[in-house]
């Protein structure tokens, strides 16, 4: 195999897609509720490795204090979490069904009585994105920019020659501006 179609393999044709021709958990659960016996196979492999590398990293920490769900497939995948839980009951894990199944936003999903917490959070990417976005620009900003100080941008209004990058949309620049001045 010539290494660009070796490359081309791995990055696209790999993991869940390879497995049960999708990487959409929604579908492979589906199917898999239905019988179909390469989505089951994708679906335990997925369970396998989530649960071997929370071991893992629950081994290095010396236990868990807390096991948060979070992202698509922690989220919005009550089976997901239900069949990982139920594998990780010798760290001390134990799901509650009925909040696991119910439930929108940030929760808690374990039984009262578990050593261990079991949360689902919301990943807000799009927040940890604005922040890193405002850190970039904001340091772009106070490198370049003598008149822009540790506070922001002053009073807003002023100061305004600095023109942000074309590919920043301007109303964001200035909502990340005003977050910096807040």
């Amino acid at each position: 195999m010539p290494p660009a179609e070796l490359a081309a393999t791995l990055e696209y044709r790999s993991g869940l897609q390879g497995l049960a021709g999708t990487a959409d958990m929604r579908e492979i659960l589906s199917r898999a509720a239905a019988g179909d016996t390469k989505a089951e196979l994708a679906r335990e492999v997925y369970l396998h490795r989530l649960c071997g590398s929370i071991a893992a990293m629950a081994a290095a920490m010396n236990g868990l204090d807390v096991l948060v769900f979070t992202g698509g497939v922690g989220e919005n995948s009550a089976e997901i979490r239900e069949r990982a839980m139920g594998r990780l009951g010798f760290l001390g894990v134990a799901p509650d069904l009925g909040r696991n199944a119910g439930g929108t936003g940030d929760r808690d999903i374990g039984q009262h009585s578990a050593p261990v917490r079991s949360l689902v959070i919301s990943a807000r990417e799009d927040i940890e994105i604005a922040g890193q976005v405002r850190s970039t620009l904001g340091s772009l900003a106070f490198s370049r920019l003598p008149h822009l100080t540790a506070r922001g941008l002053g009073k807003v209004g002023k100061q305004r020659d600095w023109a942000p990058p074309s590919t920043v949309r301007p109303r964001l620049y200035s909502s990340l501006c005003q977050m910096r001045h807040d």
